[in-house]
């Protein structure tokens, strides 16, 4: 069910993003397409731990410790750890330092950070930290490869690493659509739809 406007309602919008989770991004493009960049009213993550408050998140807190003290969650951890900096962290600094590279750190350890928690709350690995995923390139090789650059910034604009995002206002405040938003106001953004929306890029865009 749908407004005039082509934007679905709350509750019906819920169906339909289950009804369309193998392909979500898509269906969020087509959604705030047929929006014309109306904002969506609806509660996203429901009343799990990211969005829960006061005695509900309390009651979340302790059902997840109790998970993550369990001597399994534990084994696991420790395992999933260890092979991650035996085969992918340490052979990237490896590599880098033989070959006088100059590497982001900081990248790197947010790949190994992003790769561990993956693993550990789904069970699949990105691999985001894999050097099959990356090159290392020294400093002088890559500040002319402005070819490389250009396919580097299409290939994020079509498939960014973090597809969602979200913000939360500090103090009360309008959205560029006139739409208020409040303190407590969750205001979620698809990075990927924007990427892809003829709205925003103009046609052949892809």
């Amino acid at each position: 069910m749908r407004y005039k406007n082509g934007c679905p309602k709350s509750s019906a919008g819920i169906v339909e993003l289950l009804l369309n989770v193998h392909r979500v991004h898509d269906w969020c493009t087509e959604t705030l397409e047929s929006c014309k960049g109306r904002p969506l009213m609806f509660d996203f993550l429901g009343d799990g731990i990211f969005n829960s408050d006061m005695d509900l998140w309390k009651n979340q807190r302790i059902a997840a410790q109790g998970f993550m003290r369990h001597h399994l969650f534990h084994q696991f951890l420790l395992r999933t750890t260890r092979d991650k900096v035996e085969m992918e962290l340490m052979p990237i600094i490896d590599h880098a330092a033989k070959n006088g590279l100059v590497i982001n750190l900081e990248d790197i350890f947010q790949r190994f950070t992003f790769d561990s928690a993956c693993i550990l709350v789904t069970g699949y690995d990105p691999s985001c930290l894999s050097l099959g995923w990356r090159r290392l390139f020294n400093v002088d090789e890559v500040k002319n490869l402005i070819y490389l650059h250009g396919a580097l910034c299409e290939a994020l604009r079509l498939y960014p690493p973090v597809p969602f995002n979200h913000k939360e206002p500090v103090k009360p405040d309008m959205l560029p659509s006139g739409h208020p938003v409040h303190p407590k106001t969750k205001v979620l953004f698809s990075v990927y739809s924007m990427g892809r929306m003829k709205s925003i890029w103009g046609e052949g865009l892809l």
